[in-house]
C-alpha cells in the first residue's frame, strides 16, 4: 500500500528494530523477489486497520506531531493490533454461535470463557497481536459455523459462503485448509446416508463443485502473489523447512514443557476428554471433528520445528480452538449438577494460565526452549518485584 509494489527487501533491512533474526534479503526467488513464505490473509483483514492508522498518522503530522509515514509507527502498531483483538472477538462470538448449535447458552458462555482465558488464546490476544493465531481462529470458527448451523440440509447459497470463508482461512494459515474435510464429510453423508437416491449423489457432486470453484476464486489474491514473487503457484517455504512424516513427535506436542499443548494449557486435557467422551451422540460430526483434530495433530508434529520457535504452549493448535469449546461444554453438560466443582478446577487453570502468560511476557520462562516447572512455581513470587523494575523503567 506504500510502495506499490511486493518487494520486501527493504522491510527486512530498515523496519527490523529490535534484530530479529529474519531471512536473508539477498536470496532472490526466479522473479528477482525476496521470498515471503507467508499467506496474505492476515494482510487483507488488516487492511481497513491500516487504512486508519495511516490517515491518523498523516493527521497528527498535520497538526506538528513527527510521526513517521512508513507503516511501522506508534499509530500503525496500535491499530493493527487493535483490528487483530477485533477479530479475535468476533471469532468468540462465532466460537459462542457453534456452540449453540449444540448446547445451550450458559454452557456455552461458561466453555467459550473458560477456554478464552485459561489457553494460548490470551496471550495472542493481550501480548502477541500481530501475530496470525487469533485471526486463524476467527476465520477457522467463521468457517467451522457456516458448516455446521445447516449440517446436512445446506443449500447452493450456503455452500458459495462455505467457499468464501474457506478462502480466506486458508489466506490466513495454510493448514487451515485441513477443516475442509467438514463439508467433505457432509457431502459424503448425504451422498451415501441412508434412504438415498442417485439424485442425492447428483446434488451432492453439484455442491461439492460449486465450493471448490467459490474456493478457487476467493484464491485468486493468493495466486497472484505466489505468481508475483516465485513466477509459478507453488506453495512456498523456506530452504531447510519441511515435514517429518515418518517421525512425528506426536508425544513431545502435546506433553513436552517445550510448548505441549497439554502441558501448558491443562484445560485442553479436559476439553478433549469431554469431547472424546461425552460427544459421540453427534454422529457423522463427531468423527469428522475428530479427523480435523487428529489431522492437525499429526501436521504440527511433523513440522520439523515441532515446537513452534518462540511460542506460548502449542500455538498452532489455535486454530482448533471451536472444537476445544465443543469438547469443554460437552463435560460441562455432563457434570452440570457438579457444577461448583468445575467451576473451582476452572478457576485454578484460568489463574495458572494468567500466571505463566505474565511469566512468559516479562521473560521469567524461556520462550523457544523447555521450561523447569518447578522454576515456574518459584517464579510466581518474583512477578510483582519484576512488574514494579518495568513500570519505573517505563
Amino acid at each position: 500500500m506504500l510502495d506499490h509494489d511486493l518487494q520486501y527487501e527493504n522491510e527486512l533491512k530498515l523496519f527490523n528494530k529490535f534484530h530479529y533474526e529474519v531471512l536473508n534479503f539477498n536470496i532472490r526467488t526466479s522473479t528477482g523477489h525476496v521470498p515471503n513464505k507467508f499467506p496474505i490473509g492476515p494482510g487483507l483483514l488488516w487492511v481497513p486497520f491500516f487504512v486508519v492508522a495511516h490517515s491518523s498518522t498523516f493527521l497528527v503530522n498535520f497538526f506538528g506531531i513527527p510521526l513517521p509515514l512508513d507503516g511501522y509507527s506508534v499509530l500503525y502498531q496500535f491499530f493493527i493490533c487493535l483490528g487483530s483483538i477485533f477479530y479475535g472477538f468476533l471469532g468468540l462470538f462465532f466460537l459462542y454461535k457453534i456452540n449453540r448449535i449444540f448446547f445451550e447458552g450458559n454452557i456455552a458462555a461458561i466453555s467459550v470463557t473458560t477456554i478464552f482465558l485459561s489457553t494460548s488464546l490470551l496471550n495472542y490476544f493481550i501480548f502477541e497481536q500481530t501475530m496470525p493465531h487469533i485471526m486463524s481462529m476467527f476465520s477457522v470458527a467463521l468457517f467451522a459455523y457456516l458448516c455446521l448451523r445447516d449440517y446436512g440440509r445446506k443449500t447452493m447459497q450456503s455452500y458459495i459462503y462455505l467457499g468464501l470463508s474457506a478462502g480466506l482461512m486458508l489466506m490466513v494459515r495454510y493448514q487451515n485448509g485441513l477443516f475442509m474435510i467438514l463439508p467433505l464429510f457432509e457431502l459424503i453423508f448425504i451422498s451415501f446416508g441412508r434412504d438415498r437416491s442417485c439424485n442425492d449423489i447428483l446434488i451432492s457432486v453439484r455442491n461439492g463443485i460449486l465450493f471448490i470453484v467459490v474456493l478457487a476464486l476467493a484464491l485468486i489474491p493468493q495466486f497472484v502473489v505466489w505468481k508475483v514473487l516465485y513466477g509459478n503457484y507453488v506453495l512456498y517455504t523456506y530452504v531447510g523447512e519441511g515435514f517429518n512424516f515418518l517421525s512425528p513427535k506426536l508425544m513431545e506436542t502435546l506433553f513436552s514443557s517445550r510448548h505441549g499443548l497439554i502441558s501448558w494449557t491443562p484445560i485442553i486435557l479436559l476439553a478433549l476428554g469431554g469431547y472424546l467422551l461425552y460427544f459421540r451422540e453427534s454422529g457423522s460430526i463427531y468423527w469428522a471433528l475428530l479427523t480435523c483434530f487428529l489431522l492437525q495433530w499429526y501436521i504440527n508434529s511433523s513440522w520439523h520445528v515441532w515446537w513452534f520457535g518462540n511460542s506460548f504452549g502449542g500455538r498452532a493448535f489455535i486454530n482448533c480452538t471451536f472444537i476445544f469449546t465443543i469438547g469443554l461444554s460437552a463435560l460441562i453438560k455432563r457434570f452440570y449438577n457438579k457444577r461448583i466443582y468445575l467451576s473451582v478446577i476452572f478457576m485454578v487453570l484460568i489463574m495458572w494460565n494468567f500466571l505463566f502468560t505474565a511469566q512468559y511476557m516479562v521473560g521469567l520462562v524461556p520462550r523457544g526452549d523447555y521450561v523447569s516447572w518447578k522454576a515456574v512455581a518459584k517464579n510466581n513470587f518474583k512477578l510483582i518485584e519484576v512488574f514494579v523494575v518495568r513500570l519505573r523503567g517505563l
